[in-house]
């Protein structure tokens, strides 16, 4: 069990390194930041 949670975490880690690197994690983030902008702009 501690091995599979182990490689879990470090996959998990290089995802998320990967993820923040990668231009198309960065343009949804922030489509989603912008999201609830334009509702209270709309609002």
């Amino acid at each position: 069990v501690n091995d599979i949670d182990t490689s879990t975490a470090e996959l998990r880690s290089e995802a998320e390194d990967n993820d923040i690197a990668s231009p198309k994690t960065v343009k949804g983030y922030s489509h989603l930041n912008l999201n609830p902008v334009h509702d209270e702009v709309s609002v």
